[in-house]
């Protein structure tokens, strides 16, 4: 019997700048893009709950589910501010289940609490306080990290412990690798060493108004990779630029880099 082969689940991010998002999404190739990324403050717009009501999407990731400048300090703060965020996290995952979404990333700053006893202590007791909901819901808690580490002083091994020290498979990884600030030379294998069991999201972010763009020999050592271990999460090309216009033309781009891509499978 021939072995079916395994298709990777493919999105797109959007960022709290766009303002069009319907006129964005009508831009994608449903055959290519599978899956979507927003942050949470895009559900609270207008036309946000449209944006994943509208559409028979095979994975749904919201970012910013906690605001940054909190969710970075939430573990040196007093039991009181510690108790208001685990309320405030109850709720929005409980709006986030209402859209079926399957992930969402909140960034802790673990660079900061991986140096410093006492603040990794009190960031597992926070994170153990939000995990009756989280299995309520089914939804994962990624954690982020990112390829390549922006320190050299932070171990990728650090990550994995943490996770295995939590002993709760509703806790992940989000992958954000930097495609152009990798060696000629990368080997994906070797870069996802720690994480490749408990990853749900990969992000691969660029400057497109910079100029980068997302070519075959970027993305095609990634999608093979996945497609090899059977990846069951999202990979998602997260492009930056400024304006839907301009998100509308890149897209365009790797749609038509994508589907050459994809015919020579």
């Amino acid at each position: 019997m021939k072995k079916e082969k395994h298709e990777n689940i493919l999105g797109l991010g959007l960022s709290s700048t766009c303002d069009e998002p319907l006129k964005v999404i009508e831009s994608m190739d449903a055959d290519i893009f599978t899956g979507i990324e927003l942050p949470l403050s895009m559900l609270e717009t207008e036309k946000g709950p449209a944006v994943l009501l509208e559409h028979d999407w095979r994975y749904i990731h919201l970012t910013e589910l906690m605001d940054i400048s909190l969710s970075r300090r939430i573990a040196e703060q007093s039991s009181s501010m510690i108790t208001e965020f685990v309320n405030n996290f109850n709720a929005l995952l409980d709006r986030a289940h209402a859209f079926d979404v399957a992930s969402v990333t909140v960034d802790f700053s673990f660079d900061t609490a991986a140096n410093n006893p006492e603040i990794y202590a009190s960031l597992q007791k926070l994170i153990k306080r939000l995990m009756p909901k989280l299995y309520e819901s089914g939804i994962k808690l990624c954690i982020p990290v990112r390829i390549p580490p922006a320190s050299s002083d932070l171990s990728s091994e650090k990550h994995l412990n943490f996770l295995r020290e939590l002993m709760f498979p509703g806790i992940r990884f989000t992958v954000n690798i930097h495609p152009h600030q990798l060696n000629k030379d990368f080997v994906p294998e070797a870069l996802l060493r720690w994480y490749r069991f408990d990853v749900d999201v990969v992000r691969f972010a660029y400057e497109a108004d910079m100029g980068n763009r997302l070519v075959k020999k970027l993305i095609n050592p990634w999608t093979e990779y996945f497609k090899n271990i059977l990846f069951d999460g999202m990979l998602v090309l997260y492009p930056r630029v400024s304006g839907t216009d301009a998100l509308i033309r890149e897209i365009s781009y790797l749609r038509e880099m994508l589907s050459c891509r994809k015919g020579t499978d």
